[in-house]
């Protein structure tokens, strides 16, 4: 992307919350390793603030634009940047991230907007499939975590600390308010453990439901 639009720079930055992520920076001498991890609050950079909330491509032609403060405008001719483009990158109606590219020359970046927005509908679909799958695995993890809970026997305190620690990470798993464990005796299930609301609740032990 870098080299097709002939900027000095490329950077990608996944949004979270509040904060910028930077997932990948590219200049004339490559990845920039240094960069890669470090986390920023939007508001530091009032031009993605723009990008984000308005979910619109956000130009500087040059540093005089008002849009950039003096602690940006500083920023950048440290690098000697002197333009510089900034593309929400939005999927599913959520902004996920930016994608910033910065050049040496004073340019409005006109021949090339269509191609960064399409640029960033892609980069958007990477991260939100990125995000899919780390999710998934996360929760197939916990899942499988629950099902080795099956073969434990129960400790010298019996059965109940067992449930407990089954109870709030079914809780925690499936976002609810609370679990119960039931006992089938005969037609009827007597509730043997309550968690609600990120703590045990004795009260709902020896409930009994009747289905008659």
């Amino acid at each position: 992307l870098r080299v097709a639009l002939d900027v000095a720079d490329c950077d990608v930055f996944t949004l979270e919350g509040d904060t910028l992520r930077c997932v990948t920076s590219v200049d004339e001498r490559g990845v920039d390793r240094e960069a890669v991890g470090r986390t920023f609050a939007v508001s530091r950079f009032p031009v993605a603030e723009l990008a984000v909330h308005s979910r619109e491509a956000m130009v500087v032609a040059s540093l005089d634009d008002p849009h950039v403060t003096d602690e940006e405008r500083a920023d950048y001719a440290e690098w000697g940047y002197q333009s510089l483009a900034s593309i929400p990158l939005c999927s599913e109606d959520e902004v996920v991230g930016v994608l910033d590219v910065y050049d040496v020359r004073q340019r409005d970046y006109g021949d090339h907007l269509d191609f960064l927005r399409t640029a960033g509908q892609i980069v958007a679909g990477a991260i939100r499939n990125a995000r899919l799958v780390s999710a998934l695995t996360a929760r197939n993890r916990e899942l499988a975590g629950l099902v080795d809970f099956g073969g434990l026997p129960a400790g010298p305190g019996g059965v109940t600390p067992l449930l407990r620690t089954l109870t709030e990470r079914v809780s925690q798993v499936v976002g609810a308010a609370a679990c119960r464990v039931f006992a089938a005796e005969g037609d009827r299930f007597r509730c043997l453990f309550t968690w609600q609301d990120g703590e045990e609740d004795p009260s709902g032990a020896g409930h009994v439901l009747d289905p008659r």
